[in-house]
């Protein structure tokens, strides 16, 4: 679970001579929801095509698709001494192995097979000879389950590259690629290498290669034979067979080196080898890269401690301070979402302009590896939350006679206690607000009666502490948490038209793009996820709040024509100043460092674009007033229960006494200095007072706004 809240991409287990590979995988199925599960790796001689073709299709049904089966011959020592079988020729094996396992899933026909290793129905001796080819009774949710093989030797490279998905090299260095360039020309688009890489997060560098050398020696004297296998490095290498090497290995004082294994020097630092995030370039000879692969492994989460590893004389310490420039190609993450999820359907297409320009400027940035991660996360999480919305309308088209009835939006300056707002509104038992966990992991709709147990709950919670590190000084300026209630910013990311991408990284050309954009697709999708949500929990109006809805108004009234406003209002000198502060701490955490004057002035350009929208659009339509309730944010913060109750006043409703037993609750448990306080000056970010002032005037005069609020 923490992996998958992390960002992983997969999660493998692993057989040998012991436990099973596939009891753990159902274990992790059950309580993920989007992280691949990999076999690494299931041995061949262990199950016959048919049984293991059984239990794929089960466990990828168990987990909605996410199996990854990586399959491996071992070697003669564990297939004769443990599964009492016969080493003999292992390629052949193994090609005539996944032709059936790919036809039993497939599922096109009977399965018939006549080859050397393997035949269908059994026609040797001792046969009865009364079988016939069969079809499995059940149904596979996907005719083709990803296959990936574990071997080294050029052939089964050879192998891997046309008839698998991927491939798992072990203790393969990325600059020794050279030995398989050949073998790896035959690979399709899509071929995937998920390389292993040993890490122990230790102090001591002693106690950090004991576990390595232990698995090395488990290798080269529990499973190698002195006549069968060879190191991925040197096919002449050979290996000993007894277990007195085997001790020596592990008890070796020293022992930086490790005997007829080549040593993988430096990994993480090499790593880079690789290429950044998922997508890898490795290093290839002169020549050339034959073909760009993807390359998914367990060492991608970006370290923000010292990592002790080992290499040829010392050991590695990955700086925190590491920065580079993403590499990001929407179709190789669009694929990693599909794959993530077992779905293809993304919907409307409008997302993908979005999408495109979105990339386009995360890649122009220079970010730490957390940075990196986050991005990613932000993107992939997009995607695969929007690929199951779109498959649920699909598989549930009435969702579109939900309906949304006057619908209250609290929009105003950021800064202005839209927060605090939009928090005691969400306390109403008659309201509904779109709470962060259910934003990120919309699907399944969430019900009524698992609302407040839903264990994704935890899982947001959980990421949330990992990944952003609810860092207090973020805190201190946005409160962020999994049953917080989500500005509407978050439901338009899914669209790929949302400024909350801009909250977290400094793209400004993304961000003046959007600007210019027609968003009505965005308030479409909008309305679709508020539909969604709602289907198994539903209350009488929803409550919503984003301070960009000021540059939309016309959109927001075309999608929702009865809805309610709340305008907050505060002086825009303290609510630029404030707002810049809030960009600043959130764009060091994924740029390691950020000039805060460069802040300010980017920040004022955003909010004076939305306010002259915004007072444009108020001028122009005086008949929308009467659904319009203006709310000045000194008034909010000196009586905030008093001030719901004004609101409710001007719009009709009741505030029940219930409702103001849960405010109060409310305020005392979200208290404005809970994470500490929040202090910053206009000239911290570039900006001058006075300048502000005269550049806002036409927003003050508009709305009588004064500086008293500071």
């Amino acid at each position: 679970m923490r992996a998958e809240a992390l960002g992983f991409d997969i999660g493998v287990a692993a057989e040998a001579y012991g436990s099973d590979v596939f009891t753990p995988l159902a274990a992790i199925a059950a309580c993920t929801r989007r992280i691949r599960l990999g076999t690494a790796i299931m041995q061949v001689s262990a199950r016959t095509p048919a049984c293991a073709a059984m239990t794929a299709i089960t466990l990828d049904h168990i987990s909605n698709g996410r199996l990854c089966l990586g399959i491996g011959v071992s070697g003669p020592q564990v297939v004769e001494g443990w599964y009492g079988q016969p080493f003999r020729r292992p390629l052949e094996r193994t090609h005539e192995w996944l032709a059936i396992f790919r036809a039993i899933v497939a599922r096109e026909e009977p399965v018939s097979f006549d080859g050397q290793q393997y035949q269908l129905p059994y026609r040797g001796p001792g046969g009865l000879g009364l079988g016939k080819p069969l079809m499995s009774i059940v149904h596979p949710l996907r005719r083709h389950i990803p296959v990936f093989l574990g071997a080294e030797g050029p052939g089964n490279v050879e192998l891997a590259a046309r008839e698998f998905d991927g491939w798992f090299p072990l203790l393969l260095p990325p600059e020794r690629f050279d030995l398989f360039e050949s073998a790896l020309q035959q690979a399709r688009p899509g071929f995937e290498i998920l390389p292993s890489l040993s890490v122990n997060v230790q102090d001591d560098l002693a106690a950090a290669l004991l576990p390595v050398k232990r698995n090395l020696a488990l290798y080269i004297g529990g499973m190698g034979a002195r006549r069968k296998t060879s190191t991925s490095a040197s096919s002449s290498v050979r290996v000993s067979r007894t277990r007195h090497r085997r001790s020596r290995i592990c008890g070796s004082p020293g022992g930086r080196r490790t005997p007829c294994l080549p040593c993988p020097t430096n990994w993480l630092m090499r790593s880079r080898s690789w290429g950044p995030g998922t997508t890898c370039e490795p290093s290839w000879p002169a020549g050339g890269n034959p073909r760009r692969r993807r390359c998914s492994s367990a060492w991608r989460r970006a370290s923000r401690r010292r990592w002790a590893t080992w290499n040829s004389s010392r050991p590695c310490v990955m700086s925190e301070g590491t920065t580079r420039y993403p590499e990001f190609r929407a179709a190789g993450l669009l694929q990693m979402a599909s794959m993530a999820t077992g779905l293809a359907d993304f919907g409307p297409e409008t997302f993908r302009a979005g999408l495109e320009r979105l990339l386009d400027s995360v890649n122009g940035l220079r970010l730490t590896d957390l940075g990196v991660l986050r991005a990613r996360n932000a993107v992939l999480g997009n995607l695969a939350a929007r690929l199951g919305v779109w498959d649920h309308r699909k598989r549930h088209p009435q969702l579109a006679e939900e309906e949304i009835r006057s619908p209250i939006f609290v929009i105003g300056l950021p800064r202005t206690g839209t927060t605090l707002l939009f928090g005691l509104l969400a306390q109403d038992p008659d309201h509904r607000a779109p709470l962060l966990w259910e934003t990120s992991m919309p699907c399944p709709p969430p019900e009524a009666a698992g609302y407040e147990t839903d264990p994704r709950i935890a899982l947001v919670t959980e990421s949330l502490k990992q990944v952003d590190g609810l860092n207090p000084k973020v805190l201190a300026v946005h409160p962020i948490g999994a049953r917080l209630p989500q500005e509407c910013i978050g439901i338009f990311s899914m669209e790929f038209l949302s400024y909350i991408f801009y909250c977290g990284l400094p793209i400004r050309g993304y961000n003046d793009w959007l600007d210019e954009q027609d968003v009505s697709s965005a308030y479409r999708w909008h309305r679709l996820f508020l539909q969604h949500l709602q289907s198994r929990h539903r209350r009488k109006r929803w409550v919503l709040k984003a301070p960009s809805h000021m540059a939309f108004m016309g959109h927001l009234f075309e999608t929702y024509p009865d809805a309610l406003i709340i305008n907050t209002h505060r002086s825009p000198v303290t609510a630029v100043a404030s707002h810049a502060s809030l960009h600043w701490h959130l764009w060091e955490q994924s740029l390691g460092r950020f000039d805060p004057k460069e802040v300010g002035p980017q920040t004022a350009d955003m909010l004076e674009r939305w306010l002259r929208r915004f007072v444009a659009w108020r001028n122009a339509h005086p008949g929308h007033e009467a659904r319009i309730a203006d709310v000045v944010y000194a008034d909010l913060v000196s009586d905030p229960i008093g001030t719901v109750h004004s609101i409710y006043r001007r719009f009709g409703l009741p505030v029940t006494p219930v409702f103001e037993q849960r405010m109060r609750a409310f305020l005392a448990e979200n208290r404005q200095d809970r994470h500490g306080t929040h202090h910053y000056l206009p000239d911290e970010f570039g900006l001058e007072e006075q300048a502000l002032r005269e550049r806002f005037r036409f927003y003050v005069e508009r709305f009588d706004v004064h500086d008293h609020d500071r």
